[in-house]
């Protein structure tokens, strides 16, 4: 998170976990499992602070790997938001903003998941009951080309499903203002705007 990438070390001596990830997650975690199961030594593990001999150390972060972003979860439990069944998701990630009061740029420049991708996880999560999707992202609708398929599909499964949307973080008043027409009649209801405003309630 946002804090480990801040304070780094200095967060880590603090508490009492036995490793930070840096960077990009998704490959350190998979990559530490792996080396924990089979003994092998932490240290050539890319993208964590661990503590060894009483020590603190840091291994530089790996980049994302394309790869690695196009998979997704199985989801286990439910979740409710006005009384629905509603999941996460993420479809981009990384901002090319350096703004002072975020740290997600210091490690990830932005980078979108194939359409083909995205859609196969809004059905996977249709199949499974998912009335409302929650958009994660860290600069949401920023690649304005990438928009147009990702619109589609909003559109696509909304009138097939009734699934409606809702994009609680990452999203600015800039990204939005053009399309936002577009996106409600896709079948946002809900969208957290960054800057200047709060939450703005469709329905």
């Amino acid at each position: 998170g946002w804090a480990v990438e801040a304070e780094q070390e200095n967060l880590f001596k603090k508490s009492a976990a036995d490793y930070f990830l840096l960077g990009a997650g998704e490959n350190s975690l998979t990559d530490l499992v792996e080396a924990r199961k089979k003994g092998d030594n932490v240290s050539e593990v890319q993208g964590i602070i661990y503590r060894k001999d009483d020590g603190v150390f840091k291994n530089l972060p790996k980049k994302l790997e394309k790869d690695s972003f196009e998979m997704f979860p199985e989801r286990a439990g439910s979740y409710y938001f006005k009384r629905k069944k509603i999941s996460r998701m993420t479809v981009s990630k990384g901002c090319v903003f350096k703004c002072e009061f975020c740290a997600i740029h210091r490690q990830n420049k932005f980078m979108c998941r194939s359409l083909d991708s995205v859609e196969k996880e809004m059905q996977y999560l249709a199949e499974n009951g998912s009335e409302i999707i929650n958009f994660e992202d860290d600069n949401l609708f920023f690649d304005k080309v990438w928009n147009k398929g990702f619109i589609e599909l909003l559109s696509k499964f909304n009138k097939k499903y009734g699934i409606t949307y809702t994009a609680m973080n990452g999203i600015t008043a800039a990204n939005l203002a053009p399309i936002v027409e577009e996106v409600i009649d896709a079948g946002f209801i809900e969208f957290n705007l960054s800057n200047p405003l709060q939450s703005i309630s469709i329905i």
